[in-house]
């Protein structure tokens, strides 16, 4: 009855601390509009195209299927997503009798990339709310309805594929019911389901499923604090510090609770080990990291054997997305939850701006240049009756000129176009509105 309770509390609390934080947009991020805008043409041309590669289908088409104007239910199905993902967490803790469940899960939720992750569009939760849901299933010898997850787990985020190795050792090794059949069976279910899920994107791109253009990698600050402070932040990654020394320090002792859970924190840390590989080879996004976390909380939860410093680490990693905010440029006491949100709502009136003073131009024939405002731009506004231009190579700008076209553009965008298309677009245009200087 405990646990039943302790579930109906994760989910509650899960839901309630998002709310506040799920209604101004559909995230921050540049691709969290680019799903929509994909979505939109997904519904106006009736022709699938994937709004990056390797495809996502499951939330562009439900991007299609709601329209832009609805983000806002996307927002809500991720949330609802986030609540069952800590729930089938809470069972995962129970089917191995860990101590310290409740407080495990709930600092699961409050991790800041989880927190921030679960109010936005995109489809990070998604993928490990079937991913714990699979876990938990095969665990408990369903297999048919565990391949059903772990194929959606892919199609969801198919760098997530990575992770079906895991998930043979765990079959291996902690699966009770032992069966050729069975285990055939899963990663059978699990291939027809991401296969029927990805049909479209087979038909429309073949097997070429990874962009060939060269990526501009961060530098190695970056993709540390990436893989750091912007996954667990400050206080968060402070309390993981703490874990490491203890652990160091207290070896002998957390030895045999090692040899205990050997099945299982083998399986979380080969889990961590894939998810980092993907990571280092693709650093672009802290979320890409967001599989790993909720096996480092069973790990910390196994071998902080002293409630005590248990306690302290679980508090830091609850706290940090509200307080402590730390990147390469600033230092500020709100935490990363506070400026995610203040960050969308300037990238929402920079776009209004960039609207209004576009509409009051008095020429006739005018093009707006809006990098990356442009997919916002689309999904906010009609255009029926003018044009408007992502990042235009040089030659095409020439040719609007050539035809009479005025150039307008927003401060903003200047050094994206000069890197991604090699030119100063200040020599062709008007802009029409200072840089944008997110307080971060």
């Amino acid at each position: 009855m405990k646990d039943k309770i302790n579930i109906f509390l994760i989910f509650l609390i899960t839901i309630i601390s998002r709310l506040p934080f799920i209604w101004n947009s559909p995230g921050v991020d540049p691709d969290n509009w680019l799903v929509l805008f994909t979505g939109q043409e997904i519904s106006r041309t009736g022709v699938y195209a994937a709004s990056r590669l390797p495809g996502y289908p499951l939330s562009e088409y439900s991007a299609a299927f709601l329209g832009p104007k609805l983000w806002w239910v996307i927002n809500i199905i991720t949330l609802i997503f986030s609540a069952f993902a800590m729930v089938y967490f809470y069972k995962i803790l129970y089917f191995f009798n860990l101590k310290n469940k409740m407080l495990s899960t709930i600092a699961l939720a409050f991790t800041q990339g989880i927190f921030i992750a679960s109010t936005v569009n995109m489809e990070y939760m998604w993928s490990i709310f079937f991913l714990l849901a699979g876990t938990y299933n095969l665990l408990k010898n369903k297999y048919i309805i565990s391949g059903i997850f772990i194929g959606l787990m892919v199609a969801t985020r198919f760098t997530n594929i990575v992770l079906l190795l895991p998930l043979l050792y765990l079959i291996l090794y902690s699966v009770k019911e032992k069966n050729l059949f069975k285990i055939t069976l899963f990663f059978i279910v699990s291939a027809f389901t991401f296969g029927i899920c990805f049909i479209v994107v087979f038909r429309k791109y073949g097997l070429n499923l990874f962009p060939s253009e060269i990526w501009i990698l961060p530098d190695f600050k970056a993709i540390i604090s990436l893989y750091t402070l912007h996954l667990y932040g400050f206080f968060g990654f402070l309390g993981i510090l703490i874990s490491i020394l203890y652990a160091f320090i207290n070896f002998k002792k957390i030895r045999l609770k090692l040899q205990e859970n050997k099945a299982l924190l083998t399986f979380c840390l080969l889990v961590i080990i894939m998810i980092s590989i993907v990571y280092f080879r693709f650093p672009f996004e802290s979320y890409y990291n967001l599989p790993l976390v909720p096996f480092l909380i069973i790990i910390l939860n196994t071998i902080l054997i002293s409630d005590k410093i248990k306690k302290v680490v679980f508090f830091l990693i609850i706290i940090s997305p509200f307080t402590g905010y730390i990147s390469l440029n600033k230092i500020q006491l709100k935490g990363s939850v506070f400026v995610n949100e203040k960050m969308e709502n300037d990238f929402l009136d920079y776009t209004k701006k960039i609207h209004q003073n576009f509409i009051n131009k008095k020429a006739q024939k005018k093009i707006l240049v809006a990098g990356g405002f442009y997919h916002a731009y689309k999904c906010i506004y009609n255009t029926d009756n003018y044009e408007v231009l992502k990042i235009p190579s040089k030659e095409n700008i020439k040719l609007y000129i050539s035809k009479g076209y005025t150039i307008y553009y927003p401060m903003a965008i200047k050094d994206e176009i000069l890197e991604l298309k090699h030119y100063d677009i200040t020599k062709f245009g008007e802009n029409i509105l200072p840089p944008l200087i997110y307080d971060r």
